[in-house]
């Protein structure tokens, strides 16, 4: 437990540690229940209903506009009324102590940056917003799709942009230079480390992934009152 923690009489919600040794089990959502009893004011039995309808019980920080997408794309696929729920938003970087803090009990961000604090067992991952898992010491963690929220799945990516109005010789050029650089041995190490995957597209094929995303993009904006619908 970070040192910081050690104010709290009560270990904070996002310090709890959980371990699990085979795969998370398949629960019938109808049947399911969390019951609170031991030493606590008042014994109850929740469903899954009910704790859907409290999304105000917990906290959850953001930082960049990506984790605030990401944040919304499964609040939104949940059914959940954005403005029932507790969103800070920290600058980059500074999200991780104060979850590691207990200020607040969720947050979202780069598998990367969290990664020496799952190891040693600091925090916990829920979810992976990856469409497929992802290896090391995240192999474990499922995706938002495996807990029933395909449409929360979302990635980052990184793209070489140009001036309109290239010649089609100037984009098969680069498209050359970005293949050899994707398909590296260099890059593909690079990107395993900072849990992430060398993956090329030339322009067409970038420019409809970009068009889909930003369908995506534009119906959680609205979502969440950046945007008009």
């Amino acid at each position: 437990m970070p040192l910081e923690a050690l104010r709290y009489s009560i270990t904070p919600v996002g310090l709890h540690y959980l371990l699990t040794h085979y795969d998370i089990p398949a629960v019938d959502s109808a049947g399911w229940t969390l019951e609170l009893g031991g030493l606590v004011e008042r014994p109850q039995t929740l469903t899954l209903e009910a704790l859907k309808a409290r999304p105000d019980a917990l906290t959850i920080s953001v930082s960049t506009i990506l984790t605030r997408i990401a944040n919304g794309l499964v609040l939104q696929s949940a059914g959940i009324d954005v403005k029932s729920v507790k969103v800070v938003v920290f600058e980059a970087g500074k999200h991780v102590p104060a979850l590691l803090g207990g200020h607040v009990d969720v947050t979202l961000g780069a598998a990367v940056q969290f990664l020496p604090q799952i190891e040693s067992g600091g925090l916990r991952a829920i979810a992976v917003t990856a469409p497929k898992r992802l290896k090391g010491a995240l192999s474990a963690v499922p995706t938002w799709a495996e807990l029933g929220h395909p449409a929360a799945t979302y990635e980052t990516w990184r793209a070489i942009l140009a001036p309109k109005g290239i010649t089609p010789a100037q984009i098969a050029y680069w498209e050359e230079v970005m293949r050899k650089v994707a398909t590296s041995e260099e890059f593909r190490a690079s990107a395993e480390r900072a849990q992430g995957e060398a993956l090329y597209r030339n322009a067409a094929d970038t420019r409809k992934h970009m068009e889909a995303e930003y369908e995506q993009a534009r119906s959680v904006m609205a979502y969440l009152g950046f945007t008009k619908p």
